[in-house]
C-alpha cells in the first residue's frame, strides 16, 4: 500500500486508506445487509405520516412528530400504517424496503419506549432526506433555437380593434392611481406605448427604499428606481394576483387578455384566443389575466414537446391528449399547432368552476365536454381513460418566492396533493408526461422525487424562459417523460 508522506505544509498527502473493514456491520455499528431508503420509499412514507397527521380526529396529535411517534407505538398502528393509501402506491420494490425499515425502527421503539420520541425524530430526518430526488433526472442540455420570436410590443392590441370587455381603469383615488402620481408628471414622457408597470411589485420595491431611512417616509421615490419600475425593455412574468397586473401607464388602461395571450405566445387562430376574445365570456377581462399568470409560455411547451417526440414516436392516427390542473390549458394550444386535427381532447382537471366552463366550452370541439373536466385532481375517476400525452402544472405558490407566505408547512401539504393526482399516470401510462413548475429549488426538488416514484418512465429535466420566445421574462422548469418499452 502506497505511504503518506508531508507535505512543506506539513500536512499529510498521498498513501491510501486501510481496506474496507469486513463483517456484519460498518464502524458506525450499522447492519450491512439491512433495507436501506430509496427516494420513492422515503415519498411514499413521508406521504402517509403527512396523511395520519391530518386525518386523525381533532386534537389528536399536537404536531407532526406526535403523528410519528404514534406510527411506532404498537405493532397494530404499524400495521394499519402500512395499509396507508400512500404506501399502496409506492412501487412494489420500495414497498418492501420501506416495509422492513419501518418494522426496524418499529422494534427499536419496543425495545426502549422511553426513547420513541427521538427515534421518531430520526425516522423522520431520514425520510425527509431521502426523499429528495436521487439524480436519476437527465438535463437537457441541447442548444435550442426559437421557433419564433415577435418584436418588441407586437403583443399591443391594434387602436382599431380593442377588446371588447376591458378591465376598469383604476380610479383616481386607488392605491396605483396615488403611487403613479407620487412619481411626477414627468415619468412617463417619451415612453413608449408597450410600457408595462406592475403595481404591487412597483409598490414593494418602493416600501424597501423608504423602509432604508426614516426620512424617505413622504418623499417620492427617485428617478433612477423609478425608471426600473416601468418595462418598455422586457415584460416581468404574470402572476396570477390581479392586482399585480400588467398595466401600461402610457395609454392609462391594464393589458387586456389578448394582449397577454399574444405575450403567452398564443396565435390569434388558435382556439383559445378566438374563445377568449370572441366570447361566450365566462371570465371577466382580471380573471382570465389572473388564470394566464398560472399558465406555460407555449413556445416553452412546445419545445418540451419537440424534445419528448425525439425520444418517442407516436402512433399513427388522433393524439389523445389529458391534463390535470389545467386552467386555461396553454400546453393544449402548444399540441394543436403540432398536431392539428389529430388533436384530441380527453380530459382535463379543474377545480374553479368560471374556469371549468371555459375550458370545456373552448375545447368542445376537440371532444371535451363538462363531464370529463373534473373538479377534484387528487380523486380517481371512472369518467376518463387513457390519453398518449398528459401534461400536469401543479399549483407553483407553495414554491413561488413571490409568495411571502409560503411555509414549509404549506410546502409539504402541496407535496402530498402532487402524490395524489399522480394516480392517472399510474392507471393509464401514457406515452409522454409533461409537468411545469417555476424553477425554484423546492418546487425542483418536490416534483422530482414524486414523478421518480412513476416506474417505467425516462426523466429529462430543462429550464426555459419565455424571453426566447416574447417580450416576457418568465422562467420555467419542465419535466419529459417518456415511458419506456
Amino acid at each position: 500500500m502506497p505511504k503518506s508522506v508531508r507535505a512543506a505544509s506539513g500536512q499529510m498527502v498521498g498513501g491510501r486508506s486501510a481496506r474496507r473493514v469486513p463483517g456484519d456491520t460498518t464502524p458506525s455499528g450499522r447492519d450491512r445487509s439491512a433495507s436501506r431508503w430509496t427516494s420513492a420509499a422515503a415519498i411514499g412514507a413521508q406521504q402517509q405520516l403527512l396523511h395520519t397527521f391530518r386525518a386523525a380526529p381533532a386534537n389528536s396529535f399536537k404536531n407532526q412528530s406526535e403523528a410519528n411517534a404514534s406510527v411506532l407505538a404498537s405493532d397494530s398502528a404499524l400495521a394499519a400504517f402500512l395499509q396507508g393509501i400512500h404506501i399502496k402506491l409506492t412501487p412494489e420494490r420500495d414497498r418492501r424496503f420501506l416495509c422492513a425499515i419501518m418494522t426496524t425502527y418499529r422494534t427499536k421503539a419496543e425495545k426502549t419506549p422511553e426513547k420513541i420520541g427521538s427515534i421518531a425524530k430520526q425516522l423522520w430526518e431520514r425520510i425527509r432526506f431521502n426523499a429528495g430526488p436521487p439524480g436519476r433526472l437527465l438535463e437537457e442540455t441541447t442548444p435550442w433555437v426559437p421557433m419564433w420570436q415577435a418584436a418588441s410590443g407586437a403583443w399591443l392590441d391594434l387602436a382599431s380593434a380593442p377588446f371588447r370587455r376591458p378591465r376598469l381603469t383604476p380610479w383616481v383615488g386607488s392605491r396605483l392611481s396615488k403611487q403613479l402620481a407620487s412619481w411626477g408628471p414627468t415619468a412617463f414622457i417619451g415612453k413608449p406605448d408597450f410600457t408595462v408597470v406592475c403595481g404591487e411589485r412597483a409598490a414593494g420595491r418602493v416600501s424597501a427604499w423608504r423602509n432604508k431611512s426614516p426620512t424617505r417616509a413622504k418623499k417620492p421615490p427617485p428617478n433612477i428606481l423609478v425608471r426600473t419600475l416601468m418595462h418598455s425593455d422586457h415584460v416581468p412574468t404574470a402572476l396570477a394576483n390581479p392586482g399585480d397586473a400588467y398595466y401600461l401607464p402610457v395609454l392609462h388602461r391594464w393589458a387586456s387578455p389578448t394582449e397577454v395571450l399574444r405575450m403567452f405566445g398564443v396565435p390569434e387562430t388558435a382556439v383559445l384566443f378566438t374563445a377568449i376574445r370572441d366570447g361566450p365570456f365566462y371570465l371577466s377581462s382580471a380573471a382570465t389575466v389572473s388564470c394566464l399568470g398560472r399558465a406555460v409560455h407555449v413556445g416553452c411547451a412546445a419545445r418540451a414537446l419537440t424534445i419528448a417526440l425525439e425520444k418517442i414516436e407516436l402512433p399513427d392516427g388522433e393524439v389523445r391528449y389529458a391534463s390535470a390542473c389545467s386552467g386555461l390549458d396553454l400546453f393544449a394550444v402548444a399540441m394543436m399547432e403540432r398536431f392539428g386535427d389529430r388533436f384530441r381532447y380527453v380530459h382535463a382537471a379543474e377545480i374553479r368552476p368560471s374556469v371549468k366552463q371555459a375550458l370545456a366550452a373552448t375545447y368542445a370541439g376537440q371532444g371535451l365536454t363538462d363531464a370529463t373536466v373534473l373538479v377534484d385532481a387528487t380523486k380517481i375517476s371512472p369518467l376518463v381513460g387513457p390519453s398518449e400525452i398528459w401534461t400536469f402544472g401543479p399549483p407553483c405558490e407553495p414554491f413561488s418566492r413571490r409568495n411571502h407566505a409560503r411555509s414549509e408547512e404549506k410546502t409539504l401539504e402541496a407535496a402530498h396533493k402532487l402524490s395524489l393526482m399522480l394516480w392517472y399516470p399510474r392507471m393509464w401510462r401514457p406515452l409522454i408526461i409533461l409537468v411545469e413548475n417555476v424553477e425554484e429549488k423546492e418546487a425542483i426538488a418536490v416534483i422530482s422525487a414524486a414523478l421518480l416514484t412513476l416506474p417505467g418512465y425516462a426523466w429529462t429535466s430543462i429550464t426555459t424562459n419565455a424571453r426566447d420566445f416574447s417580450d416576457m421574462f418568465r422562467s420555467r422548469h419542465l419535466w419529459i417523460g417518456v415511458l419506456q418499452p
